[in-house]
């Protein structure tokens, strides 16, 4: 009995662990052809490629074109503008590849910067008190 119990354990991983394999196959084959195409030279055949998984938030296609679509200078889809909300997207959700060319872009200055968020009414700005002036010292004297 307690042989069948561990088999049907089994079966049920096993059975669980193709479904996942067959789901995630048609996402590995979109970016596997995008791949192909940034090899041989086919921005913008990468770029449809990956257009439905960017959309999905799947953060690995987030991150090809972010980089190599939108991110790279002698692309002819070359736009820094729509590849840093990307590979924000894909760092944010801590997807590590992306969080390094984004990185270098911010240290270098030249990633775009997200538009401040509003406070709601009530709560307290974030730089509340920065803009303040200081009051000047006494000295003991």
């Amino acid at each position: 009995m307690r042989f069948v119990r561990s088999c049907r354990t089994q079966l049920t991983w096993l059975g669980a662990a193709a479904a996942l394999t067959t789901l995630a196959q048609p996402a590995a084959a979109g970016i596997e052809e995008a791949v192909k195409a940034m090899q041989s030279g086919d921005i913008v055949t990468a770029e449809k490629e990956l257009q439905v998984l960017v959309k999905e938030r799947d953060p690995r296609a987030q991150f090809l074109v972010g980089l190599f679509v939108y991110g790279n200078p002698e692309s002819k889809l070359y736009d820094p503008n729509k590849a840093t909300p990307l590979l924000l997207d894909a760092a944010e959700r801590g997807y590590l590849p992306a969080m390094m060319p984004l990185a270098g872009a911010y240290a270098e200055g030249k990633a775009c910067r997200r538009a401040p968020s509003k406070p709601t009414s009530g709560s307290p700005s974030p730089n509340a008190g920065i803009h303040r002036r200081r009051r000047p010292t006494r000295s003991p004297g």
